[in-house]
């Protein structure tokens, strides 16, 4: 593994470490990064020299990634996930970033991996010190796609992660907690875990439905397809009914009780 570099802040100019972890952030999170580039350094944060070539990170006192072999540390909880069952890795809490790059290596290029973080402050702390922009940039294309979100209350944002990635959810998803992290989270990492297993099951019913659907799907797409071939298409009506208002109507719950105002006298003389 190529070892990450280390840069201390030098007070009075940007800060080269943290732009360009923002940079590649934002691929992928483009919400943290601006929250990150927003929030408020942690004071208490205290980073150790590795024997592995890694970062320890220590903060209120507390460990977050080991102070001699952070990087050995990542990898080995990243090895705990099964990657042949799994194509999605849910990870509470981002500690120093070791087991984020190790689990997207893991996983491969067709993975993704969520990382839940709140502590925006912490996060600051890391991408001014430990360069991750090498593999972050490279999320997607050399290892899987790295996501980092910051609220526990919002379905909205794991929902975005996941958005076109149905397939990956369909082969396995697995949480992964942080042990250094997990007092630290504690009720937040809870209800993240929470709202990212809510979306998982609703994305799998509607994988699910569609997969049972298939076989009627492609057979009246099969039935309609001498009527797509051969119609002539809606260029034609082009502006034919200028002027007038239209109704659109589609099959749904909503129609049975509507209908009845589609009848109502008049109705037919002003709209299309």
């Amino acid at each position: 593994m190529d070892l990450l570099n280390i840069g201390p802040p030098d007070a009075g100019k940007p800060n080269e470490t943290l732009e360009a972890n923002l940079r590649a952030l934002a691929r992928f999170s483009p919400e943290t990064a601006a929250l990150v580039r927003q929030a408020q350094l942690r004071a208490d944060v205290a980073f150790h020299d590795a024997d592995d070539g890694g970062v320890g990170l220590s903060a209120g006192g507390r460990t977050i990634a080991s102070k001699r072999r952070p990087v050995d540390e990542g990898e080995r909880l990243a090895a705990s996930v099964d990657a042949e069952a799994n194509a999605v890795a849910c990870v509470l809490g981002f500690g120093a970033g070791y087991h984020c790059k190790a689990l997207g290596e893991r996983l491969g290029r067709a993975g993704l991996v969520v990382c839940f973080e709140p502590d925006v402050g912490l996060l600051r702390a890391v991408f001014e010190r430990i360069d991750h922009s090498a593999w972050l940039e490279g999320a997607g294309i050399t290892s899987a796609r790295v996501v980092v979100l910051t609220s526990s209350e919002e379905r909205a944002p794991v929902s975005r992660a996941l958005d076109g990635l149905e397939g990956l959810i369909a082969l396995g998803a697995q949480i992964v907690e942080h042990p250094a992290s997990k007092a630290r989270l504690g009720d937040l990492g809870t209800r993240f875990s929470t709202r990212f297993t809510e979306v998982v099951t609703s994305l799998k019913s509607v994988i699910t439905t569609t997969l049972a659907q298939s076989g009627i799907t492609l057979r009246n797409l099969l039935m309609n397809a001498d009527a797509y071939a051969a119609s002539e298409g809606v260029l034609p009506l082009a502006g034919c009914c200028a002027g007038r208002g239209a109704v659109i109507v589609s099959a749904g719950p909503s129609l049975t009780r509507n209908l009845h105002l589609l009848a109502a006298p008049g109705v037919r003389d002003r709209v299309l």
